[in-house]
């Protein structure tokens, strides 16, 4: 019975092969969570490029929300400093 519990629980992916359906979404948002969801495994490498597209467009996504959430609370000297001397640092 554990090894059916767990196997219901992993997350069905794309298999690799067959077409990918690319949701017709009004919501962005939405469309690129189903595309996760179809394409993304819970743990190591996808079976496809795309997935791996979606994978880097979901990790510079949460990366630029822990910036701005930075920015919001407010930078360290250090992390300020580090904006003085680079070139972002003349557009902020």
């Amino acid at each position: 019975m554990a090894e059916n519990e767990k196997e219901s629980k992993e997350k069905m992916i794309h298999d690799g092969v067959s077409l990918i359906n690319v949701p017709d979404e009004e919501d962005e948002g939405k469309a690129f969570q189903m595309l996760w969801d179809d394409l993304v495994p819970s743990s190591g490498t996808a079976q496809t490029a795309q997935g791996e597209m979606i994978w880097i467009a979901g990790r510079v996504q949460y990366e630029f929300r822990q910036w701005l959430y930075e920015l919001g609370r407010g930078f360290s000297k250090n992390v300020r400093r580090l904006f003085e001397i680079s070139y972002i640092g003349q557009w902020i």
